[in-house]
């Protein structure tokens, strides 16, 4: 079972892996391992993660190009990046609220 979850901590990776253990499910779940801890979900990330599980665990699934590429076939994805606003780092919308953090060093 693959889990995509964006940001980190995996708290429904965790959760996940917590219920299947204690009911001695045999599920195997991948997360993180897979899919990156940082940066944005893009479709072509979510791409990539896909595949790499994908040949991990049921190569049989993907096309032939995928599993043994004689040339480069990787889909082209367009570039949303002229029509979709982009998001602040976490990082910093989590500092907004914090008015001390924000200030700088001469305010």
């Amino acid at each position: 079972m693959l889990l995509i979850e964006e940001g980190t901590p995996a708290f429904m990776e965790q959760t996940l892996r917590s219920l299947l253990h204690k009911s001695a499910n045999p599920t195997r779940l991948e997360g993180k391992g897979i899919v990156p801890e940082v940066g944005e979900l893009t479709g072509q990330v979510m791409l990539d993660s896909l595949e790499t599980y994908l040949m991990e665990h049921a190569p049989e699934l993907l096309p032939d190009a995928v599993r043994a590429p004689n040339k480069d076939s990787a889909p082209v994805l367009p570039d949303l990046s002229k029509v979709v606003p982009p998001r602040p780092p976490s990082f910093l919308h989590r500092l907004s609220g914090t008015p001390d953090l924000c200030r700088d060093e001469a305010g």
